[in-house]
C-alpha cells in the first residue's frame, strides 16, 4: 500500500494504511472463521464405514434400483418412482446402505421379504429411535424446558438483552475510534 501511494505521488498516511490493514485483516479473519465453521460442519454427520459385504450389497442393490427406476431405462416411471430413484442416488453417494435397502425392498418386495426377517426391521426401528434421541439433545430441541418455565424465559431474555447492550457499546466504541482515526488522517 505504501509503495502504491508513493508510485501515484500521494501522501503516505500511516493511520489510514493501518486502518485499511485492520479492515482487510478483519475480513480475512471472518473468511477464515467461515471456512473453519464450514469445515467443522462437514464432520457433524455420522461417518459410516461399510464392510466389504455391505459395500457389495450396496452396489448390487443400487444396480437393481437403477434397472427398475432409472427414467432413461424405463418409459413408464411415475413421479413417486423418480423420487425414489433420486433418493437412492443420494443414498448411494453417501454410502447409506439402510436407505438403499429400504428403497430396494419397496421395488422388489417379493425377493426381499424372504431375506429380511423381523430382527432386521426391529434393528431399523432402534436406529431411527437413536437418531431421534440424538436430535432431541441438539438445538433447538434442547431448549424445550426453557419454554415451559416463565422465569427461565425471563432470565434467558435478560441475558440476550445484556448481550445486545454489550454489542451496542462495542459498536459505539468502534464508531468513536473510526471518527478519531478519520480526524487524525486529515
Amino acid at each position: 500500500m505504501i509503495q502504491s501511494k508513493m508510485n501515484h505521488g500521494e501522501d503516505v498516511n500511516m493511520n489510514e494504511i493501518n486502518f485499511q490493514l485492520e479492515i482487510l485483516f478483519e475480513q480475512y479473519e471472518e473468511s477464515l472463521k467461515a471456512q473453519q465453521k464450514e469445515f467443522e460442519n462437514s464432520f457433524k454427520g455420522e461417518t459410516v464405514f461399510l464392510t466389504a459385504e455391505e459395500t457389495r450389497e450396496l452396489k448390487s442393490n443400487f444396480r437393481r434400483i437403477i434397472m427398475a427406476l432409472h427414467p432413461d431405462l424405463n418409459d413408464d416411471v411415475s413421479d413417486h418412482e423418480k423420487t425414489l430413484f433420486n433418493q437412492a442416488t443420494i443414498a448411494f453417494k453417501s454410502g447409506d446402505i439402510e436407505t438403499i435397502r429400504m428403497i430396494y425392498s419397496i421395488i422388489d418386495d417379493d425377493e426381499m421379504q424372504d431375506e429380511l426377517d423381523e430382527s432386521y426391521y426391529q434393528e431399523r426401528i432402534d436406529k431411527i429411535k437413536e437418531k431421534i434421541e440424538k436430535y432431541k439433545e441438539e438445538y433447538p430441541y434442547n431448549k424445550i424446558d426453557l419454554l415451559e418455565d416463565e422465569s427461565a424465559i425471563e432470565e434467558y431474555t435478560n441475558s440476550l438483552k445484556d448481550l445486545i447492550s454489550r454489542y451496542k457499546e462495542e459498536i459505539e466504541y468502534y464508531e468513536t475510534r473510526v471518527e478519531e482515526m478519520e480526524l487524525e488522517s486529515e
